[in-house]
């Protein structure tokens, strides 16, 4: 899943995350950007015992390659997209390590990979880094200490609302999703940017994202409207859906 933040209708968003299928998609409720147990292990299939994984990326638009690199490394990606536009990622075939792969990837690009967590990367200009003395495990950039909680957990309790009917559950579908929440966490107004192709699945849709209630109030500087992009990844694969499916099987 993506998300998007964008201060007004026109502008660019201020910043992306592109993730691995993960159980919460791209978050779990915290500050930090982590791939949950369950999700890695399934997916881990291709690393060997020193982690490494074969990757096979051609040379495409950044932001496409980033995708194919969480996708296949299960290791999550932060970002800019302002750093990202009309960049290419370098060709990038063989087996290595997620970070030596990325760094790989982002050759010639004037990025380099910030470790955030032991499963988490920024990408940050290479001026930025020299600043700061090199790389600083541990650390995101502003915009993602601020809002990667929420954003958390405005995810986990979508997903949580999507996976609990068939129609509206992720992974047969592709979907962009823009909302405002309010001071009390409740959704104020909400749309959808492009059709699943379904009329009835679109209205379902809107209706789960309008009945959504967020557990905390949004940081009173969150660029708002939200977009959350869901992509067509099969629950059964991801994990997307676990925690719903656990509790309906136990009823």
């Amino acid at each position: 899943m993506v998300v998007m933040l964008l201060a007004d209708e026109s502008r660019l968003p201020i910043f992306l995350l592109a993730c691995p299928a993960s159980r919460l998609w791209v978050a779990v409720v915290s500050v930090v950007f982590a791939m949950t147990g369950a999700a890695a292990a399934e997916q881990a299939g291709g690393r060997d015992k020193a982690g490494a994984v074969a990757f096979n990326i051609v040379p495409q638009p950044l932001e496409e390659g980033l995708d194919a690199f969480s996708s296949t490394s299960n290791v999550q990606v932060l970002y800019e997209t302002s750093l990202t536009s009309g960049r290419r990622s370098a060709n990038l075939q063989g087996v290595f390590k997620p970070e030596a792969a990325l760094k790989a990837m982002l050759a010639g690009t004037g990025l380099t990979a910030w470790r955030t967590t032991q499963d988490s990367f920024s990408l940050v200009p290479h001026q930025e880094v020299a600043s700061l003395g090199g790389d600083v495990p541990g650390r995101s950039p502003p915009e993602i200490e601020r809002f990667g909680h929420f954003l958390g957990v405005v995810q986990a309790g979508l997903l949580d609302m999507l996976c609990r009917t068939e129609q509206t559950r992720p992974g047969q579908y592709k979907v962009a999703l823009r909302f405002t929440v309010g001071s009390s966490g409740e959704v104020l107004s909400s749309s959808l940017m492009n059709s699943t192709g379904n009329r009835e699945r679109d209205a379902q849709i809107v209706a789960v994202v309008e009945r959504l209630t967020v557990s905390e109030a949004p940081p009173s500087q969150l660029p708002q409207p939200i977009t959350m992009v869901i992509a067509p990844r099969p629950p059964d694969l991801t994990g997307d859906c676990a925690s719903v499916d656990r509790m309906q099987a136990n009823r």
